[in-house]
């Protein structure tokens, strides 16, 4: 029995779609930080994917969480869903689209993926403020 998930990528994007024929994963225009004037700022579209192994077989409960990570640790977003494995040679993947997302301040954002309950992989996400000047000059 497998000790452990493994997870093998987790990249923040603005688009992830899966090709018809070949079902190959497609991420387009991945990004570590979000940067704006004002505050506060909706992302009109961000998208995560996750790439997991090592899963016993069956079916897995998999929930996804962003934080603030300062001192209140504010939670943005909670998102949960069914993972369905063949065994721990399989690669299960997951990908997660937010529309409309609101980031109240800047700050750092952690993204935490849990798999069963337990902890299995974060990422950080930086969000910014730009003076307005360097947003002209960015449009």
């Amino acid at each position: 029995m497998p000790e452990s998930c493994v997870c093998l990528a987790m990249v923040v994007a603005d688009n992830i779609f899966r090709e018809e024929g070949s079902r190959k994963v497609h991420i387009a225009g991945t990004f570590n930080r979000i940067s704006a004037s004002n505050f506060p700022v909706r992302h009109d579209s961000m998208s995560l994917y996750l790439a997991v192994t090592n899963l016993r077989e069956g079916k897995h409960k998999a929930k996804l969480q962003l934080n603030y990570l300062e001192r209140e640790e504010k939670q943005l977003l909670r998102a949960e869903g069914p993972v369905v494995a063949k065994g721990p040679l399989d690669v299960a993947e997951l990908s997660f689209c937010f529309r409309g997302l609101v980031f109240p301040k800047p700050g750092t954002v952690e993204i935490a993926f849990y798999l069963d309950d337990e902890f299995v992989q974060r990422r950080k996400l930086l969000v910014t403020q730009t003076s307005e000047e360097t947003g002209k000059k960015n449009a």
